[in-house]
């Protein structure tokens, strides 16, 4: 039996002196990502995405900019039901963090390491090859 999940995440951006950043994080699989995380009971995807934003990098104010798309994938669940075949989808959108305020990665939901990279540094540093298309369109909406 196939089970259908559906997540929602956030790539975040800030201006500097020294020009835009992306913030990126390592997961406890060791794999470069985003921050996401599955949507709540009366949550919409982007609620969803802010508050995982909130919960695994301690960023909360973060000004949403637009919706970045989704990436789908399958895989094979190892925690729930092991075994079980899993079609993901994840809505990613965009957002600016407008005040300064310290990243913080937390480990208790699974983030090992948070950095603040330049874009192309950023899209190189990603494991998952489908969000390519996502870091994309973000660095396309910021330099625009």
């Amino acid at each position: 039996m196939t089970r259908f999940d559906h997540s929602a995440g956030g790539i975040i951006y800030k201006k500097t002196a020294q020009g835009i950043l992306i913030l990126v994080i390592r997961d406890s699989h060791n794999n470069w990502s985003f921050p996401k995380g599955g949507i709540e009971k009366n949550e919409t995807p982007l609620q969803a995405a802010q508050r995982e934003i909130r919960e695994e990098v301690g960023l909360s104010n973060v000004k949403p900019i637009r919706s970045l798309g989704r990436v789908d994938f399958w895989f094979k669940d190892k925690w729930k039901n092991p075994g079980q075949k899993v079609k993901k989808f994840v809505e990613y959108f965009l957002f600016e963090n407008t005040i300064e305020e310290p990243v913080q990665a937390n480990h208790d939901e699974g983030i090992l390491e948070a950095s603040w990279l330049p874009p192309d540094q950023a899209s190189d540093q990603l494991t998952y090859k489908n969000l390519k298309t996502i870091i994309d369109r973000a660095i396309e909406s910021v330099n625009d």
